[in-house]
């Protein structure tokens, strides 16, 4: 079949994935025109996380299936009005989808974005630069929850309990060599129109907040992130996560005009300890971790993985991604009762 002179591609939705082009039908299409492919985003302004919107995933695995790839994405804009403040959580998660989206292409060079994809990036880079973007600062200690499900008790029992950052600490060393400083959870990454000396609130909000997983300083001067998943999540969305994640924490921690210099006098999850690596030139790269349980992850990452990985770190950023296994039964042996330095909310 063809669009145009396109030829449409063959769908896989996730649910039924055979490793070939794994994305979902929520996606509009993805057509071929020679060496090109064409991915249309219908709902960028649904949750990155989602199938109709991690257009990160897709297109990095088009390029691990057809390594000689050029890919074009091109989107449905949604209406902004070209200015930062309080505004709906869609509109806010739209803004992150251009933030992305602008990453995306600046770190790789056989990424497009179609002509009017491309203006309505170049609005909210030009935009960016008029703004004095910077990170939201932990206003009070992390929570922990068990009803909140095991990927929130994972992340818990890794940084808050002593035989858990052992464990990490310890898969962490036989990865990189490197041993942990400092590993704590749920760090929020929101942006904000906020100067140095003002306080990120709903009025100069940039984009949505997400919150890492977990993570971590390290003795080589590395910030690490942790995409966290819980055994048989196998989202292809763990891409798109990760990669905003490490972008983010490039241009926060690296470019230092945007890290928010009101240190809280309260080391509310490692915040303290972020802030003073920053300033005194101790944090020297950053690496960003897809963290699975062991034998788990998407069909088609695992069939892809080392593709994937080649692809990733190929990017012009100066950005490291890999991969990190846990064993489910390490972290079921170790107590609930064991969690401290949160707040503390049981069923």
């Amino acid at each position: 079949m063809s669009v145009s002179g396109k030829k449409e591609m063959r769908l896989y939705p996730d649910a039924k994935s055979d490793g070939s082009f794994p994305y979902s039908s929520k996606v509009d299409k993805i057509m071929r025109k020679g060496n090109r492919l064409f991915i249309k985003i219908n709902n960028p302004a649904e949750n990155m996380q989602t199938d109709a919107a991690n257009f990160e995933s897709i297109a990095l695995m088009c390029r691990c299936i057809e390594p000689g790839c050029e890919v074009e994405i091109d989107f449905d804009l949604f209406g902004w009005d070209g200015r930062f403040g309080k505004k709906s959580n869609k509109y806010n998660t739209y803004l992150r989808f251009l933030y992305r989206a602008d990453a995306f292409r600046r770190a790789f060079d056989w990424v497009h974005f179609s002509e009017s994809a491309k203006a309505e990036i170049c609005r909210f880079v030009k935009c960016l630069g008029s703004a004095t973007p910077t990170n939201n600062i932990p206003e009070e200690m992390a929570a922990f929850n068990e009803s909140k499900g095991p990927e929130h008790i994972i992340e818990n029992k890794l940084t808050h309990t002593q035989e858990g950052f052992s464990y990490l600490s310890k898969i962490y060393f036989k990865q990189t060599n490197a041993h942990l400083r400092v590993a704590q959870n749920q760090l929020p990454n929101g942006l904000f129109d906020a100067r140095l000396s003002q306080k990120p609130s709903e009025d100069n909000r940039i984009f949505t907040t997400g919150f890492y997983d977990i993570w971590s300083l390290d003795n080589e001067g590395v910030f690490s992130v942790f995409e966290l998943k819980e055994p048989g999540n196998n989202k292809l969305g763990i891409i798109s996560e990760l990669f905003f994640y490490a972008v983010y924490a490039q241009e926060v921690l690296i470019d230092r005009d945007r890290l928010h210099q009101k240190r809280k006098r309260k080391n509310h999850r490692g915040y303290g300890e972020l802030y003073d690596a920053v300033n005194n030139d101790g944090i020297k790269s950053v690496q960003a971790f897809f963290f699975l349980a062991e034998n788990s992850g998407h069909t088609s990452i695992k069939l892809h993985k080392t593709s994937l990985l080649e692809k990733l770190n190929n990017n012009r950023l100066g950005i490291r991604f890999d991969f990190l296994y846990y064993d489910p039964s390490v972290i079921d042996a170790i107590s609930t009762n064991e969690i401290e330095g949160v707040r503390k909310k049981w069923k």
